[in-house]
């Protein structure tokens, strides 16, 4: 299979979703305040005061744009490894699919709320927007966990690797770290040290991406600068 310029794509996509996931989170801390996330869900008060902030409605949108360079990296990386480590490859790949259907559908709905919430007040409107916001959450959860085990076998996977994937595996395992940490910390009722893996988690998976389109492009130009393959030779005597 002639892979020319696939890894290039998908690198670029790699580069694209660390810059557009990294300044969703900047302008969403930077509207809600660094405890952005609590231990328990906000009143419907407080979710509609979140939602009619700009810095959230940009983000929320960047959000869901995120996931049309990730599909594409992550296929990058699915394809990097398969002939490697090709258990963990197809394990996290799959691991990697139930998550982002997961977390696409709560960003969805984040979206959507986003426009309610610019709509008429009301209390009626309060009510349902809590309601969709619990939804979100039961399907954000699960994709989390999913995202985790993903993280986890291609950081494993990566790990076994020389050179830069070496790197990039730890990066991938230093997200695994930051979602424990963000999970411990919000189990315990902890914000700060949750909100702290969470920064954790999102700067990792930034530097991770950003490793990860860097090395895929590299192995693109490495293609790209082999010669053509040598046809065989013809046989002794044949006629011009």
């Amino acid at each position: 299979m002639n892979l020319r310029g696939f890894y290039k794509a998908t690198g670029v996509c790699a580069l694209v979703y660390a810059a557009v996931s990294l300044l969703s989170y900047a302008l969403w801390i930077s509207a809600s305040g660094f405890l952005a996330v609590t231990s328990t869900l906000p009143s419907p008060d407080r979710l509609l005061s979140l939602l009619q902030l700009s810095g959230n409605q940009i983000s929320a949108r960047l959000d869901g744009l995120s996931y049309f360079f990730l599909i594409p990296a992550g296929v990058g990386l699915f394809a990097y490894l398969r002939e490697r480590k090709p258990a963990l490859a197809l394990t996290g790949a799959a691991f990697l699919a139930f998550s982002i259907v997961g977390l696409f559908q709560a960003s969805t709905m984040n979206t959507a709320m986003v426009e309610l919430a610019r709509g008429t007040v009301s209390d009626s409107l309060k009510e349902r927007l809590a309601a969709i916001n619990i939804i979100s959450f039961s399907y954000m959860m699960p994709g989390l966990w999913a995202g985790a085990v993903a993280n986890l076998l291609f950081g494993v996977a990566l790990q076994s690797q020389a050179g830069a994937a070496r790197n990039i595996g730890r990066l991938f395992l230093a997200q695994v770290a930051g979602f424990l940490i963000a999970f411990g910390g919000f189990g315990a009722k902890q914000d700060l040290i949750g909100n702290a893996g969470i920064l954790v988690q999102v700067l990792a998976a930034t530097a991770a991406f950003v490793a990860l389109g860097m090395m895929l492009r590299r192995i693109e130009n490495e293609a790209s600068q082999e010669g053509p393959p040598v046809g065989r030779p013809r046989a002794a005597g044949a006629s011009a």
